[in-house]
C-alpha cells in the first residue's frame, strides 16, 4: 500500500502519537494527540490536560491502541505522571521508549543555527481526520487490528487518523508559551490541494510544535539534525492564533517532575512493544 508522506513527513509523525480514552462501558473514543520526549535520561509522554475526560485529572481510562488490537492505559507502561493543570499540560514518564517512536532529545542544545527560526510546525491528529469512536460492539481486538495496513517498505500502518502538520510564522516564543497564527480559509493542502476551509485543528491539541531544517534532506542525517523541540501545541483559538507551551516551560516542567520524583526513579529502562 502507498502512503501520501514524505520521508521527513514520516520521520516527523514518529515523534506523536494518537491518545484514546476508554469509559466505563468499554467504548473507546479518541481523544487527542501526544509527544514524546528525552530528558535526564528519561522517557516522557507529554499531552494536553483539557483531554483528561473527568474532573478528579484520573488518567488512567486514557491510553493508546496497540498493533494486537488491545487498549494499553498510558498509566500501565508508566513509572509516574503529574498533572499540571495551570500549564494545561500531562506529564508521563513512561517506562521506557516505544518501540518505533522518535524522541525528541532535550538534553541537546536548543541552537537553531541551520533551523529555520522565524517559522514553527505543529504536528497532531485532527479528530475530524480520526475514527471518533469505537462502540463496546465494536471494540474488540479484531475489530480494532482490521484498521492496519502494511505499507510498501513493511511498516505497519494505522488507518484510524491522519496526522497534520501545521506552519506558521512565530508571533511569540518566551519562557512560558510559543504562538503563531493558522487562518482557516482557502488553504492549500500538500496532498488534498485547496480547501475554501481548512480541517478543525480539535484534537491536535498535545501535539509537538517544533523548528524544520533550512534544508530537509534526510541524506545519513539524524533527528537532531532534522527537528529542534519548539514545544507543546495546546489550542487553536477564534482568533486563528495557535498557542502553545514554548520549550522552556516544558523543560521547566520536566525538571520539576524529576526532582520531584527522584526517590521513586530508576534507571532500569527498556523499550515497550504495545504489540
Amino acid at each position: 500500500m502507498a502512503y501520501n508522506s514524505d520521508g521527513f513527513e514520516r520521520m516527523a509523525q514518529r515523534f506523536v502519537n494518537t491518545v484514546y480514552f476508554k469509559d466505563e462501558l468499554g467504548d473507546i473514543h479518541f481523544s487527542s494527540t501526544c509527544t514524546f520526549v528525552r530528558f535526564r535520561g528519561e522517557f516522557f509522554t507529554i499531552f494536553a490536560a483539557h483531554a483528561i475526560p473527568n474532573t478528579n485529572e484520573d488518567i488512567s481510562l486514557m491510553g493508546h491502541l496497540g498493533t494486537d488490537g488491545k487498549f494499553y492505559s498510558i498509566t500501565e507502561i508508566s513509572k509516574g505522571h503529574k498533572v499540571y493543570k495551570e500549564h494545561d499540560l500531562v506529564i508521563c514518564n513512561t517506562t521506557g521508549p516505544l518501540e518505533l517512536k522518535n524522541y525528541f532529545d532535550l538534553d541537546v542544545k536548543d541552537s537553531l543555527i541551520g533551523f529555520r527560526k522565524n517559522i514553527m510546525t505543529w504536528i497532531g491528529f485532527p479528530k475530524k481526520k480520526a475514527t471518533e469512536k469505537y462502540h463496546r460492539t465494536k471494540a474488540s481486538d479484531a475489530h480494532i487490528k482490521a484498521e492496519l495496513s502494511m505499507l510498501d517498505d513493511g511498516v505497519l500502518k494505522w488507518n484510524n487518523a491522519r496526522y497534520l502538520m501545521v506552519q506558521s510564522k512565530i508571533k511569540v516564543n518566551n519562557h512560558a508559551e510559543i504562538i503563531g497564527r493558522f487562518d482557516t480559509k482557502n488553504v492549500q493542502y500538500k496532498y488534498e490541494g485547496p480547501k475554501d476551509n481548512a480541517y478543525s485543528l480539535k484534537g491536535m491539541s498535545g501535539g509537538a510544535i517544533f523548528f524544520e531544517p533550512n534544508n530537509r534532506d534526510l541524506t545519513d542525517a539524524s533527528s537532531e539534525q532534522l527537528f529542534r523541540f519548539a514545544g507543546i501545541g495546546l489550542e487553536h483559538r477564534k482568533n486563528q492564533d495557535i498557542k502553545g507551551a514554548s520549550r522552556k516551560l516544558v523543560t521547566g516542567l520536566l525538571c520539576d517532575y524529576i526532582d520531584s520524583n527522584l526517590a521513586s526513579m530508576t534507571t532500569m529502562d527498556f523499550v515497550i512493544t504495545i504489540k
